[in-house]
């Protein structure tokens, strides 16, 4: 049996925040220039009123439309912001966890014997957070897996499979369906 299930990386990431470590390694991965306001909502869903940005220029000298940019996952400038943050951070995972599992649970993947994801994606980053989040073991098939995905498998002692390619290495000719993966995400989506 199959069901089509709507979750996106953001939203199955910012349920797992359970630690300031947590928060920080979300801030590590790569962001192209964009305010801060922006990194803040699409990160960890976090939305600022205006006297909470006051607060924020006062005491970090950054406001909602200051640029920001990750990139080799250097955050040192955003971390004592984002530790200043965690309360409200967690607060947010709190209540997305809470409407996550009830999605989980009425889409069936709570109940099921055996769940596996099929996606587009190729790190199987979707599979890891299902994994944490339900505690339970969640497999993975995909178009093509780069070799990040053997993490997961390790992690969880789970499955994760590519259709086209598997494991792909960075320091092998890459096949135009890697190098394009994120053209191909965003046309399959």
């Amino acid at each position: 049996e199959s069901r089509y299930l709507v979750v996106s990386r953001r939203g199955v990431i910012v349920p797992t925040i359970g630690s300031l470590e947590a928060i920080l390694d979300i801030a590590r991965v790569v962001y192209y220039p964009g305010p801060l306001e922006g990194f803040l909502l699409e990160r960890y869903g976090l939305s600022l009123d205006a006297g909470q940005w006051r607060a924020l220029r006062a005491e970090f000298g950054l406001g909602a439309e200051d640029p920001v940019e990750v990139k080799d996952g250097q955050i040192d400038a955003l971390a004592p912001l984002l530790r200043r943050l965690e309360p409200e951070i967690r607060a947010v995972a709190e209540r997305e966890r809470a409407a996550m599992m009830r999605y989980l649970d009425e889409a069936g993947l709570l109940q099921a014997l055996s769940v596996a994801v099929v996606d587009v994606g190729y790190s199987g980053t979707i599979q890891n957070y299902l994994n944490r989040l339900t505690r339970r073991p969640v497999n993975g098939y995909y178009l093509m897996t780069d070799g990040k995905v053997q993490r997961v498998c390790d992690e969880h002692a789970v499955v994760a499979r590519g259709a086209y390619h598997d494991r792909v290495a960075g320091d092998e000719a890459l096949p135009p369906m890697y190098r394009y993966s994120f053209e191909l995400e965003k046309l399959l989506s």
